[in-house]
C-alpha cells in the first residue's frame, strides 16, 4: 500500500515525507519541512564543505578547494622551516616542489602554452582558427617535410622521428592562424626542433 504524504514543503509547497522517529525514540520530526529538492537548490557554492561532501565540481567550489588546499600547503611548509613561493601566473601562494612556478596544472598549462589541442590553443592566443583535414594538408605537400624538404614516412607512428606531424608556417605564439594556408607536413623531430621560431632549424 502506497505511503500517503504526510507534511508539505515549508519551501515550494509541494506534499512531501518527513522522517519518522524509530519505535522508542524521543524524537519528534520538526514541523516545518523541506524536501530533497529544495535543500539541493539550497545549496551553498564557493565552499569548501560544498565541494567536498556533497561533490560539487563547479569553478567556484573547485576554486575554494584549491585555495584551502594551498592554505594547508603553505602552513605544512612554514611549520616545516620551508619558504613558499608565488605562482608567475595567478600570484598564488603555494609550497613549491623543486624548481616549480606554478601552483596548478591548469596554471603550468597556461604558463607553458600547452594548451592540448589546436582549438583552444587557437582561443589562447587569440588567433584564426578552422577545421583541417591532416591528410587532406599531407596530400597537398606530396609527402614531403616543409622543413627539411626531405619525404616522409607515412606509415610512420608517433614518437618515430619521421612521423607526419602537422606543422605551423607561423607557430601560434607568434601570430599564425590555424588556417589551411598556414600548415605543412613535417617530421616529428623538425616540427619539435623547430619550436615557435620563425626559421627553418633543420
Amino acid at each position: 500500500m502506497p505511503r500517503t504524504p504526510d507534511t508539505t514543503c515549508g519551501t515550494c509547497g509541494k506534499p512531501c515525507y518527513r522522517t519518522r522517529p524509530r519505535p522508542g525514540s524521543d524524537w519528534i520530526p520538526p514541523v516545518t519541512h523541506t524536501c530533497r529538492a529544495c535543500r539541493s537548490a539550497a545549496v551553498v557554492h564557493g565552499k569548501v564543505s560544498t565541494y567536498k561532501h556533497r561533490g560539487c565540481r563547479c569553478d567556484e567550489c573547485r576554486q575554494a578547494w584549491n585555495e584551502q588546499c594551498r592554505r594547508n600547503q603553505s602552513a605544512a611548509r612554514a611549520r616545516a622551516g620551508k619558504s613558499s613561493r608565488t605562482c608567475v601566473v595567478c600570484a598564488a601562494d603555494f609550497a613549491p616542489r623543486s624548481n616549480q612556478v606554478t601552483c596548478s596544472p591548469a596554471c603550468r598549462k597556461i604558463h607553458l602554452g600547452r594548451l592540448g589541442d589546436h582549438a583552444s590553443r587557437a582561443a589562447y592566443y587569440g588567433v584564426e582558427y578552422e577545421t583541417i583535414d591532416r591528410l587532406a594538408v599531407f596530400e597537398r605537400d606530396g609527402w614531403m617535410c616543409g622543413i627539411c624538404e626531405l619525404p616522409v614516412d607515412r606509415d610512420a607512428k608517433w614518437p618515430d622521428p619521421g612521423a607526419p606531424t602537422l606543422d605551423h608556417v607561423v607557430p601560434m605564439s607568434r601570430g599564425g592562424g590555424h588556417v589551411l594556408a598556414n600548415v605543412q607536413l613535417g617530421h616529428f623531430y623538425c616540427n619539435t626542433v623547430k619550436g615557435n621560431r620563425l626559421e627553418q632549424a633543420c
